[in-house]
């Protein structure tokens, strides 16, 4: 069975933060002191939920409701990318076996489950905030092959999170507009 090791945010959903920015009346040009620091330690879950929206009620400037605070949150996470869904059907098809790979949070992790069409299919999941790193950290890395094994194959929008991954002997590969299709088409062509 091959494994892939798949990374959420720009692969199999869109991430709108602007609406995030937006909804707290932030300019994310000139974000308040404070709010990167409680946006790391939420994601590698040094900080929980509770924490982390009273810290951004310190941070924003107005008056926001912790309810408030988790719904602008959630507008972070915006549609699924049915390219990558179409992918993951077809692996699927061929016995491969999926695993989350992500830097995110508890709540957007209860949203995710909601947006995803697949998330049930998928219930193994190496997230930063149950690791206490972010990728490209080897630690990263390490809790995904500790628990699973080398994946054959790893997808991820972001650059340093696949040169991370290729640091570890992984076969990386950056996520773009047109790598489900690619990688779609390889799979056809293989099974002519």
């Amino acid at each position: 069975m091959k494994l892939l090791a798949l990374d959420i945010g720009g692969v199999c959903l869109r991430l709108t933060p602007e609406r995030v920015f937006q909804s707290m009346n932030l300019d994310p040009d000139n974000l308040p002191d404070g709010y990167e620091k409680a946006y790391h330690d939420y994601s590698i879950g040094k900080i929980g939920s509770w924490q982390f929206a009273k810290d951004l009620q310190a941070i924003v400037e107005q008056d926001m409701t912790i309810a408030q605070i988790h719904d602008a949150w959630m507008k972070f996470l915006d549609t699924e990318d049915l390219k990558t869904t179409r992918l993951l059907e077809a692996l699927w098809d061929r016995g491969w076996h999926i695993v989350f790979f992500s830097d995110t949070q508890p709540w957007h992790i209860e949203g995710l489950r909601d947006i995803l069409s697949y998330s049930k299919r998928i219930p193994d999941a190496i997230y930063s905030c149950d690791v206490g790193a972010e990728k490209p950290s080897d630690t990263m890395f390490t809790a995904f092959e500790e628990r699973y094994g080398r994946p054959d194959l790893y997808l991820d929008d972001r650059l340093c999170n696949i040169e991370g991954g290729l640091r570890h002997g992984w076969h990386a590969v950056q996520f773009t507009e047109t790598t489900a299709d690619e990688l779609l088409a390889k799979l056809t062509d293989s099974r002519s």
